[in-house]
């Protein structure tokens, strides 16, 4: 049996709903993120209705063959893309997983503050061609690989009177690098987890802040794609202070993703990316 006919098996057999969105709720942890990236696989590359992606998903997820031949097929749709996978291992789903950090280290600008992910292109410029910032806010300083904090960059923020630093990190690789290295790369996320470190009633309003992907070419062309945490929950999921941003991010030098930080000190956002193709990538 081909993969495709396996698919269509699925897709047309019959399906206990009982439980409404939860499914029959017996997805291990690590099924439910297997069944996230395959549900998005479907529905982005091969066109299946999401209801049905979402249904296909969860039992694939459940049968460990059904799932290497969906991996295979997603890392050969990746080649006819042009992009070519850093593990030629067969059935690799995911190239590459890393973590991003950010933390708000004072709260004393009385704003949310944008803060810039990658934008290899744009931070030469402080980023100022996207970002919107609060009235009277603005970004002083970016130290990039300071003495003592070679792994980070720091943003600091003013309102003309207070200052706040936001620092920004990689867990498998130091930030400063990263970032030129996107220069000449290029890698696309196949889903984002993210997460949040204070779980408070205060805390968890950071998952009521607009998460933006933007892309601004050299000549000008913007595309933006604005993302509200809150309805990317998944049916899978229950944790608190967690949200699985089900989608497909294309990530070049002149991608800048951006964080709406609320204003509380010592919160930090992780942000964890599951790369599914990468081009001359560090990762």
């Amino acid at each position: 049996m081909t993969l495709d006919d396996y698919l269509n098996d699925l897709a047309g057999s019959s399906y206990d709903d009982t439980l409404g969105q939860n499914f029959d709720g017996t997805l291990t942890t690590e099924q439910a993120y297997d069944a996230t990236e395959v549900e998005n696989y479907l529905y982005t590359a091969k066109r299946t209705p999401k209801g049905t992606a979402r249904k296909m998903a969860e039992k694939i997820a459940k049968n460990p063959m059904a799932l290497r031949q969906v991996r295979e097929s997603m890392r050969k749709d990746g080649y006819r893309a042009g992009f070519e996978p850093s593990t030629k291992a067969e059935g690799a789903g995911l190239a590459a997983q890393f973590d991003i950090k950010i933390q708000r280290l004072t709260a004393a600008v009385t704003a949310d503050l944008p803060v810039p992910i990658f934008g290899a292109f744009d931070i030469a410029s402080k980023y100022n061609a996207v970002l919107n910032f609060p009235a009277g806010v603005s970004i002083s300083a970016i130290s990039i690989g300071a003495v003592g904090k070679e792994n980070t960059v720091a943003i600091s923020y003013t309102d003309g009177v207070n200052t706040d630093i936001v620092d920004i990190t990689i867990s498998q690789y130091d930030y400063p690098s990263f970032l030129n290295a996107l220069l000449g790369s290029r890698f696309i996320v196949s889903n984002a987890r993210y997460s949040i470190s204070n779980t408070s009633a205060t805390g968890l309003q950071q998952l009521t802040k607009t998460f933006n992907s933007i892309d601004r070419s050299m000549f000008g062309a913007l595309l933006q794609n604005n993302i509200a945490l809150a309805s990317a929950k998944t049916p899978y999921q229950n944790q608190v202070g967690i949200v699985d941003i089900n989608g497909t991010f294309n990530v070049t030098a002149q991608t800048t993703w951006v964080l709406n930080f609320q204003q509380l000190a010592n919160q930090e956002v992780t942000i964890s990316a599951f790369v599914t193709q990468a081009n001359k990538g560090v990762i």
